[in-house]
């Protein structure tokens, strides 16, 4: 039984955090996106782990620095490079959303393997 709690207990958080990223926008990003790292650091501080690939680290800025710069009307500049301020508003509210569903995918799978899940469902 006790198996069955952690699993629904992590389950349950994987649930908060999801729907967290679900509704974060621009203007409450900065009260959402703190909340779900302080509920990650409180659950699972070894989900932090997945920010040590570069790769990952690499796409995020790419997504956010080339993004605004290909698309939409270029209304701001920074270092004389203009770029769309509506895409990056954008971009950013994207990354924040995609990192709190991976970190929380990934608290989720360091505390519960299929067999658990699948012997739970049964």
């Amino acid at each position: 039984m006790h198996t069955n709690s952690k699993i629904v207990r992590y389950f349950i958080v994987f649930l908060v955090l999801f729907f967290l990223a679900l509704f974060i926008s621009y203007e409450n990003q900065w009260y959402t996106v703190p909340l779900a790292i302080t509920i990650l650091v409180a659950t699972d501080r070894t989900s932090f782990r997945l920010f040590l690939r570069w790769k990952l680290i690499f796409s995020f800025f790419g997504l956010m620095l080339v993004i605004p710069l290909i698309l939409g009307t270029k209304d701001a500049s920074l270092l004389g490079i203009p770029y769309s301020s509506e895409y990056f508003r954008i971009c950013l509210v994207m990354v924040h959303r995609g990192i709190i569903i991976m970190m929380g995918l990934k608290m989720l799978t360091n505390h519960i393997s299929l067999v658990q899940v699948s012997v739970m469902i049964e």
